[in-house]
């Protein structure tokens, strides 16, 4: 049996509108695939279009008791303001307004939020892959264009992207890498542009985490 590559994140780690997501078939194109067959792994692939990075955690913690030695789990942040609510289901009309009856104002509901995704996120991910020494490797949609990157920088690594120099590494993977390559871009039949990655992004994002995970593997070694 092999082992597995485990991706967690949102739309970017999936093939989003580049191909039918029921065609797993096409879907082998996406860099998930393509990176797993590098590796000669077989993939389990949790991302989600709009996912945000609790219900990433949340699903690590759902799966992690089947992560098995000789796996290894690619986890990408994305925005980190972005919240999964589902007004609908709670029979919320203003979410704004609920907040600020019931938990004080929203700002303060938005920065509790977040630090409990961080203290889940560090002891639930972080420090469990490493007591179960469990290679894992981050990535970043905004990297350090939000406030929030700078903690999380501070107790992880985080895979610069592939545009990174020696004077500057960037670690915004759409911000600053995919939203400024328009040749990565998907063009719709009705000539709209969508900013998740293209064949030729998917590619190369394959391309650029097989790479570091060699360098990464080696450095240890």
């Amino acid at each position: 049996m092999k082992n597995k590559l485990w991706v967690f994140g949102c739309s970017f780690s999936t093939g989003m509108n580049l191909v039918d997501p029921l065609d797993e078939d096409k879907l082998r194109i996406s860099w998930p695939y393509v990176l797993a067959d590098k590796l000669d792994l077989e993939l389990v692939n949790s991302a989600h279009p709009g996912q945000c990075n609790w219900v990433s955690i949340l699903q690590f913690i759902d799966r992690r008791d089947e992560i098995q030695p000789g796996d290894k789990v690619v986890f990408e942040f994305t925005f980190f303001d972005r919240y999964n609510i589902y007004p609908t289901k709670a029979q919320l009309i203003d979410l704004e307004a609920y907040f600020i009856k019931h938990h004080g104002t929203f700002a303060d509901n938005l920065i509790e939020m977040r630090n409990v995704n961080y203290k889940w996120f560090k002891k639930q991910v972080n420090d469990w892959c490493i007591k179960n020494k469990i290679p894992i490797y981050y990535w970043s949609a905004e990297g350090q264009t939000h406030s929030d990157f700078k903690k999380y920088k501070e107790i992880i690594n985080f895979i610069p992207a592939p545009n990174s120099t020696n004077e500057f590494t960037n670690y915004s993977f759409y911000t600053k890498w995919q939203d400024q390559l328009e040749e990565q871009h998907i063009i719709e039949p009705n000539g709209n542009i969508d900013k998740h990655f293209n064949e030729l992004g998917h590619q190369r994002m394959a391309n650029h985490f097989f790479e570091y995970i060699n360098t990464y593997r080696k450095s240890l070694l």
